[in-house]
């Protein structure tokens, strides 16, 4: 059971390293479409987001067995934080989803590009959101949390980041005539 145990926690390490990177490589994929108006960036990115939600659900599965054969007090004591990570994946593969739809229905159908205003303001959030994914990544790939702090920080302030560029978009369709579906 100790032995099972290890190997589990190797395999959770090098899945969700590889997941990150994985969704790494995909924002950037739809960003980059997004923002050069590339529908076969956005259509690379979304058949790669396709492939790695199916690869994770057969990592959970193994995983989930996985907890069914280490110690019962070990499950019970690391359960919370195995299912943390499981739901934390999921949560990104569902967000890339939920932004490369209505991403790739935009490019695809051949609207009008995002203006290079609206890019200039966006290319920070790119690079602040890759820079945060690497944080995590590099964090979990050598199993180094000491600096998890620091990341969070760098959560919250990539979320700030967000909110701003929200309010700033709300407050430019109110006051202009602007193109309501490429500003949405």
């Amino acid at each position: 059971k100790k032995e099972v145990w290890q190997l589990l926690l190797h395999h959770t390490q090098d899945t969700q390293v590889h997941l990150i990177a994985a969704s790494r490589e995909i924002f950037k994929g739809v960003t980059h479409g997004l923002t050069n108006d590339n529908v076969r960036s956005v259509r690379t990115a979304d058949s790669k987001l396709k492939e790695e939600r199916e690869m994770w659900k057969r990592y959970r599965r193994k995983e989930i067995l996985g907890m069914r054969r280490v110690d019962s007090l070990v499950a019970v004591e690391k359960n919370t934080w195995f299912y943390l990570g499981t739901n934390s994946i999921s949560q990104i593969l569902y967000g890339l989803k939920r932004m490369s739809e209505p991403i790739l229905e935009h490019v695809d159908n051949n609207f009008n590009p995002l203006p290079a205003v609206f890019v200039r303001e966006f290319r920070p959030i790119i690079q602040q959101a890759d820079a945060f994914l690497l944080s995590i990544q590099t964090a979990i790939e050598s199993g180094n949390y000491a600096n998890s702090d620091e990341i969070l920080v760098q959560g919250n302030a990539l979320k700030s980041e967000i909110s701003k560029l929200r309010h700033n978009l709300q407050d430019r369709i109110q006051k202009e005539d602007s193109n309501l579906k490429v500003a949405l």
